[in-house]
Order: C-alpha cells, then sequence, then structure tokens
C-alpha cells in the first residue's frame, strides 16, 4: 500500500482498481500494522475503487473493531451499499467523504482518539 502520514497519528491510504481477495487481505495487514505503530486514524480514499468484495468489506470492519478510526472518500455517486453490503453497514457507524481534505478536517474534529467510528 502506498500510504501517506498526515500527522503522527493519522495516514491516507488511496485504494485503485479492486479491493478484493488478496488485495483486501493485504489491506488488512497493512491497517494492522499502522494500529500497531499507534495510527489511530486512516483515510481510505475510494475514489478510484471499481469495486470490493466481502473481504474487503471485513478488513474495513476488523480495522473498526481493532480500534482504528476509518474515513472513507467516495464519489458522490458511489452507493456504499453496493461495494460493503449490509454486515458492515449494521455493525458500524459509516459516513463518507467526497474529498480528501474534507475527511482530515471531519476525521480531526469529530473522533477523538480511543472512539470507534468510520466516518
Amino acid at each position: 500500500m502506498n500510504e501517506q502520514h498526515l500527522d503522527g497519528r493519522s495516514v491516507l491510504i488511496p485504494i485503485a482498481g479492486k479491493l478484493i481477495g488478496s488485495a483486501a487481505r493485504r489491506l488488512w495487514e497493512e491497517l494492522e500494522t499502522l494500529r500497531e505503530n499507534g495510527i489511530v486514524r486512516v483515510v481510505l480514499d475510494l475514489r478510484n475503487c471499481r469495486s470490493i468484495d466481502s473481504l474487503g468489506g471485513y478488513a474495513i470492519e476488523r480495522a473498526v473493531s481493532s480500534g482504528l478510526s476509518i474515513s472513507l472518500v467516495t464519489s458522490p455517486r458511489w452507493s456504499l451499499e453496493d461495494f460493503v453490503g449490509a454486515d458492515l453497514l449494521r455493525h458500524t457507524r459509516i459516513e463518507r467523504f467526497a474529498s480528501v481534505d474534507d475527511a482530515v478536517a471531519g476525521a480531526s474534529r469529530r473522533n477523538p482518539v480511543g472512539k470507534v467510528m468510520v466516518g
């Protein structure tokens, strides 16, 4: 993954193509490594992501369950339900952002350290 550190506790990870199978497993491994290294917030830029399978949704759900705060950046026309399915939506609060700047600002304002939230 090609993450960019936003500050000492936040990173941006752009996702392009498909977040399926081995790519989804790599994302989970990267998210777990980031969490173990003190990162508390991750902005996932999904604007160039074409599809997410159940493993991709599971990677995001596991990250949230492990204590990471996740912000999703998506196209305004993007339907979250088409990609992640009902399970992830039922178990977590999900907000999306149209731009990375909005996600970074929103994550900083609304997600105090320790609060688990996707948004």
